[in-house]
C-alpha cells in the first residue's frame, strides 16, 4: 500500500484499517488501543505547535512591517518639509559663497527636524545652484539622501538582509517676481520740504536694493522713478513728444530753457496710456512771468496784496539796478558807458519796471520777447489773454536773473518754476535708480526733491507712472543720454511677469492759490474737487490693464485721502498672483521704510518649484 499524508485530521470513531503511513515506514500497523491514542494525540499537538509558533511569528513581522511602512512615509515626509525649508532659506541668500550657502541649508534643515528623527541617519546632504531660466532667478536645490532604520528588515536582517530602508528628497526654491517692472510714483511737492523728503529718499532706497538683492543690474529687474508735483518732467531727452520745435520751445523760455515739464493733454487723453502721435501730442509747462498793473483783464488781486508770489523773471530788483545803470549812462547794465551789443535792453527794463509798479503797460513786440503771457485764468485771474512779456535783447544778460533751483522754495522765478527733477524711464541698472533717487551731481542727475509751488496733482503722477509701463509706450522711453530701449515696457502679457506701480503722497490731492499747473492756472475749488475723481478713475484703468497697484500714504494725511488712495490699490482680495496689502499708511518716516520694505518683501516673493 502506497505511503500518505494527512488530509485534514483523525476520523471519528478511530484510525483507519489501513491508517495513515509515513512515507517509507513499510506496512506497520497503526497504534491501537488508548495507549496509541494518545501517542497519536501527543503527535498532532506537536504539530499543531509549530504551526502556531510560525502563524505568530509571521503575524508579528506582518505587523512590524506595516509599522515600518508607516514610519517611512512619516518620516520622508518630515525630511521633505525640511528639505523645503532649507531651499527657501538658501534661496533668499543664493548670493552666498557656495560653502557658506551650503552651511545655511543644512543649519535650517537640521532645525526644521526639531532634533532629528530617530533611527534615522542623513547620508548625504547636497546643495546645488542652477542657472536662472526664464522666469525665475538662480533655483537653489537641496537633496537628501537618508537611511531609515527599520524593524521587519532587522529581523530579516538575520537571514542575511539590510535593515534600512534608503530615502531620497528633493525641494527646489527660486524667486517668483524678479521678472517684474516698477514705475514710483514719488511726491516731490513743496510738503515734502525737510525730513520727509528725506525719509522718502531712505524709503525709495531700501526698496530698490531690496529688488536689486546686491546685483548690478538684472535682465529681468527694470524700476523707474515718476517725479511728480503739480506737473511732471519728461525729461529734454522726450522733446520729440512736443506739439513744437525744441528750438521753439527754448526760444520761449528764454534766457533759461525747457526744462522738461509739460502739460496734461486734453480730458479725453489725460486719463489715458495713449502714446504720443497726432492729435496727441505733449504742450510743455511754462510759467509766465507776473503781470501786475491796472488792467482788468489781467490785474491780479492775490499777487497784488501778495508779491512773494509772483513770478518775476528777471526779479523786479533786476529791474532796479537796471534803471541805475541807465542812469549812469550804461545802456545795457554791463558795467560799461553805452549799450554796447545789447542795444534796447535798457529800454526794456525800464518799460517793464513800470509794468511791475502797475503804473502802466508796455507790451514787446515778439519775437525779442521771452513770453507772451497766453490767458488760462482761474479763481484769481479773471479769463481773457493777458499780453505782456518781459523783452530779453540779449538773453545772456539774463542768466543771473533766473533762479529756479529747489532750494528757493516759494522765492524762485522763472518759466520752469516748481518744475520737479526729471523722471528717469524703466531701467536694470542699480546705479541708474539709486542715482534717480540720491542725485548724482557728476552725471547733472538731479535727485528726488521737494519742489515748491503748484499743489498736489496724484493724478498727473499716477498716469505717467502708467505710461512708463504701458506696452503702448515700448520703445518711446530714453534714458538721460537719448538712447532708446527698444523692447521695453514689455508686452501685457509676458509670461512670468508683472507690472507694477509705486503711488505715495503726503498730502491731499489740490491746486495751490494761483500757481501753474499741468492744467493751467485752475479754479482752486473746483481742483480740488476733480483730482480725485480723475485719479480713482485712472486707479480703475490701471488696474483693468492688468498692473498691481500699490499706494502709500505719508505723515499726517486726512480721512477722505486714505480711503481714496485705499480704494485706488490693488485688491488683496480678488488679485492674489503677489501676497500681501497693497495699501499702506505711513504716519512716520521709520512706517515709510516699513512701508516700502513690505512691498519690497512681497515683490522678491519665493516659492517653490517643482
Amino acid at each position: 500500500m502506497t505511503g500518505r499524508t494527512w488530509s485534514g485530521g483523525a476520523q471519528s470513531g478511530g484510525a483507519q484499517s489501513g491508517g495513515a503511513q509515513s512515507g517509507g515506514a513499510g506496512n506497520a500497523p497503526a497504534p491501537a488501543g488508548p495507549r496509541g491514542l494518545r501517542r497519536l494525540l501527543a503527535a498532532r499537538e506537536g504539530a499543531v505547535a509549530v504551526i502556531a509558533a510560525a502563524s505568530i511569528g509571521l503575524t508579528g513581522l506582518i505587523a512590524a512591517m506595516v509599522t515600518d511602512m508607516t514610519r517611512v512615509e512619516v518620516t520622508r515626509l518630515r525630511l521633505q518639509g525640511a528639505a523645503d525649508a532649507a531651499a527657501l532659506a538658501a534661496a533668499r541668500e543664493v548670493s552666498l559663497e557656495e560653502a557658506d550657502l551650503k552651511a545655511l541649508a543644512r543649519m535650517v534643515f537640521d532645525a526644521s527636524l526639531d532634533g532629528g528623527v530617530g533611527g534615522v541617519a542623513v547620508a548625504n546632504f547636497g546643495v546645488v545652484v542652477e542657472p536662472a531660466t526664464k522666469g525665475l532667478t538662480e533655483t537653489v536645490r537641496v537633496t537628501v539622501d537618508a537611511d531609515i532604520g527599520l524593524a521587519a528588515l532587522r529581523l530579516l536582517s538575520y537571514l542575511g538582509g539590510d535593515d534600512v530602508q534608503k530615502v531620497h528628497v528633493d525641494a527646489a526654491a527660486s524667486r517668483t517676481a524678479l521678472s517684474i517692472e516698477v514705475a514710483l510714483a514719488l511726491d516731490n511737492t513743496g510738503s515734502m520740504t525737510g525730513a520727509r523728503i528725506a525719509e522718502l529718499r531712505v524709503a525709495a532706497r531700501l526698496l530698490a536694493e531690496t529688488l536689486f538683492a546686491g546685483e548690478d543690474a538684472s535682465p529681468n529687474l527694470h524700476v523707474g522713478v515718476v517725479n511728480y508735483s503739480a506737473s511732471m518732467n519728461i525729461g529734454r531727452q522726450h522733446a520729440g513728444w512736443l506739439d513744437a520745435p525744441l528750438a521753439d520751445v527754448d526760444a520761449a523760455y528764454a534766457p533759461s530753457t525747457w526744462k522738461g515739464c509739460v502739460r496734461a493733454r486734453s480730458a479725453a487723453l489725460g486719463e489715458t496710456d495713449d502714446p504720443p502721435g497726432p492729435g496727441a501730442m505733449f504742450t510743455p509747462l511754462l510759467w509766465p512771468s507776473s503781470v501786475v498793473d491796472d488792467d482788468p483783464i489781467t490785474f491780479d488781486q492775490y499777487l497784488q496784496s501778495n508779491p512773494a508770489h509772483r513770478n518775476m523773471w528777471p526779479p523786479e530788483a533786476y529791474f532796479d539796478a537796471a534803471l541805475a545803470a541807465l542812469a549812469a549812462g550804461d545802456g545795457d547794465g554791463d558795467g560799461n558807458s553805452g549799450s554796447g551789443g545789447s542795444d534796447g535792453l535798457g529800454k526794456c527794463d525800464e518799460d517793464n519796471k513800470s509794468q511791475g509798479d502797475g503804473s502802466g503797460k508796455k507790451e514787446c513786440p515778439a519775437p525779442t520777447c521771452s513770453y507772451l503771457v497766453q490767458g488760462n485764468a482761474g479763481s484769481y485771474i479773471a479769463k481773457g489773454p493777458a499780453i505782456g512779456a518781459w523783452c530779453p535783447a540779449d538773453p545772456s544778460d539774463f542768466d543771473p536773473f533766473i533762479d529756479e533751483r529747489q532750494t528757493r522754495g516759494n522765492d524762485g522765478y522763472g518759466p520752469n518754476l516748481g518744475c520737479p527733477a526729471p523722471s528717469t524711464p524703466l531701467t536694470s541698472s542699480r546705479a541708474a535708480v539709486m542715482a534717480a533717487i540720491d542725485g548724482d551731481a557728476a552725471a547733472g542727475v538731479e535727485r528726488v526733491d521737494a519742489w515748491s509751488r503748484g499743489g498736489t496733482y496724484g493724478n498727473v503722477g499716477l498716469a505717467w507712472a502708467w505710461r512708463m509701463v504701458s506696452p503702448r509706450w515700448t520703445g518711446l522711453w530714453r534714458d538721460a543720454s537719448g538712447v532708446a530701449a527698444p523692447d521695453m515696457p514689455r508686452p501685457y502679457d509676458t509670461p512670468y511677469h508683472h507690472k507694477i506701480i509705486v503711488m505715495m503722497t503726503d498730502g491731499q490731492n489740490g491746486h495751490y492759490q494761483t500757481d501753474m499747473t499741468a492744467y493751467g492756472r485752475p479754479d482752486e475749488v473746483l481742483a480740488k474737487s476733480q483730482i480725485d475723481p480723475s485719479m480713482l478713475r485712472l486707479c480703475s484703468s490701471i488696474k483693468a490693464a492688468g498692473v498691481i497697484l500699490y499706494t502709500i500714504t505719508f505723515g499726517n494725511v486726512g480721512d477722505a485721502t486714505r480711503a481714496t488712495y485705499g480704494s485706488c490699490a490693488s485688491d488683496p482680495e480678488t488679485d492674489t498672483r503677489i501676497a500681501g496689502q497693497k495699501y499702506f499708511d505711513a504716519p512716520s518716516g521709520a512706517a515709510l521704510s516699513d512701508a516700502f520694505g513690505a512691498i519690497g518683501g512681497q515683490l522678491q516673493a519665493l516659492r517653490l518649484v517643482p
